[in-house]
């Protein structure tokens, strides 16, 4: 079952990265909701930290991870403050 919920969840992300993509194509506004994110914020984890949690990120990589979610999800710098625990003026700083 572990296999199927992380096929599952893949699944979604990759239906949320074509949503994204179609979405600016055609010049819509993209929201998702908390869930979305924590999904996508968890298969990033995963993909490019070898981890679960951003507990265990360290400030450097919540850091890289807060660029991965602003360039590629179009996140907005509150959102991504709040979900990785980072000074908001820091981020503001970090992604110009």
């Amino acid at each position: 079952t572990l296999h199927d919920s992380w096929r599952f969840s893949s699944d979604l992300i990759r239906h949320i990265d074509a949503y994204i993509k179609i979405a600016e194509g055609i010049g819509e506004m993209v929201t998702l909701s908390d869930g979305e994110l924590d999904e996508i914020i968890y298969n990033n984890l995963k993909k490019h930290f070898n981890t679960n949690t951003i507990k265990d990120l360290s400030v450097d990589n919540r850091c890289r991870l807060a660029i991965i979610l602003k360039k590629d999800y179009r996140i907005d710098m509150k959102r991504i403050a709040r979900k990785l625990r980072i000074d908001l003026a820091a981020l503001k700083e970090l992604l110009g």
